[in-house]
């Protein structure tokens, strides 16, 4: 959120702070590549086949590392586009796993607790 001044006549110790309009930055998902090919089929009906309006909702959880069935942290995310896919670099000599990354704008983001405490934005 950036800050609005706003300076007022006779308030000579500094200005007043209003909120601003909010942006949400960027969300970079990035995974080993596999056969399951969802989040480029999505990007691709996106870019290539012109389907600019198509947007989906989106979750995001982050699992615990004691009890992998135990979500930690929920994120729900609205009107979700993806904006830029990257593949693997492919190359015959790296030593590294393939990994492609899927970068998302959207129009709001969410955070439940474990609990049912939600915290909107």
């Amino acid at each position: 959120m950036k800050p609005k001044t706003l300076k007022e006549g006779g308030r000579n110790w500094g200005e007043v702070q209003l909120a601003g309009p909010t942006s949400f930055s960027t969300i970079v998902l990035k995974r080993g590549v596999t056969e399951i090919d969802h989040l480029w089929s999505w990007f691709d009906l996106i870019g290539n086949k012109a389907h600019y309006d198509l947007r989906m909702r989106g979750e995001i959880k982050v699992m615990s590392n004691q009890d992998p069935q135990q979500t930690v942290l929920h994120y729900r995310l609205k009107n979700v586009l993806p904006i830029k896919f990257k593949g693997p670099d492919l190359s015959s000599t790296a030593s590294q796993v393939a990994v492609e990354e899927l970068h998302l704008a959207h129009e709001g983001l969410t955070l439940e607790r474990p609990g049912g405490q939600s915290n909107a934005s």
